[in-house]
């Protein structure tokens, strides 16, 4: 599917979905084309944020703990605000907000960009940059699990515990692979 295609069903996904307009939240996991789908958005001029704090991926571990703490227990704050300047939002750190975000956000159109696991998994072993610290410190995806599991495992953990987050709050994914057709 090309990436303008996916656009256009977002958008009308997004305007039958919602009575009065609102923000779109992606909370797919890194590596499962959130860039596309930020990208998508830019097309169609909705105003995206990708990752938040961007100056560098690395940003993220500077004080933003209190901040999505905040968030998480009143919907306000830092990342609030952030949120309420932007239509469209498509990675880090709305993954690790999912139930923050249907709580504070009752009307906003939530999507998951999605690959499978076990392509997801060797994804984010060839770029381990890809997420951060925020996906293994500050996602919340990890449980009790600790730093002792090989990155394999914990990665498999913050999968399966994403999936079940997106099943939980009734999700929908959209798988966003380039395939070849016969």
């Amino acid at each position: 599917m090309k990436i303008q295609h996916l656009c256009w069903l977002l958008v009308a996904a997004f305007c039958c979905h919602v009575a009065t307009p609102a923000v779109v939240f992606n909370v797919g996991l890194p590596r499962t084309g959130t860039t596309s789908i930020h990208q998508a958005f830019a097309l169609l001029n909705f105003s995206s944020s990708h990752v938040m704090f961007n100056r560098t991926r690395f940003d993220l571990e500077l004080g933003l703990s209190k901040h999505l703490a905040q968030f998480r227990q009143s919907g306000t704050g830092v990342v609030q605000q952030h949120f309420d300047q932007f239509q469209a939002f498509t990675d880090t750190p709305c993954y690790g907000l999912i139930p923050s975000i249907k709580a504070h956000y009752p009307n906003a159109f939530v999507v998951a960009t999605w690959r499978d696991r076990s392509s997801w998994i060797h994804s984010m072993s060839a770029n381990p940059q890809a997420g951060g610290s925020f996906l293994m410190k500050q996602a919340h995806l990890l449980g009790d699990s600790t730093n002792k599991r090989s990155r394999t495992e914990r990665l498999g953990i913050i999968y399966d515990n994403h999936e079940k987050l997106l099943n939980q709050y009734g999700i929908p994914r959209i798988d966003i692979a380039v395939r070849e057709t016969l």
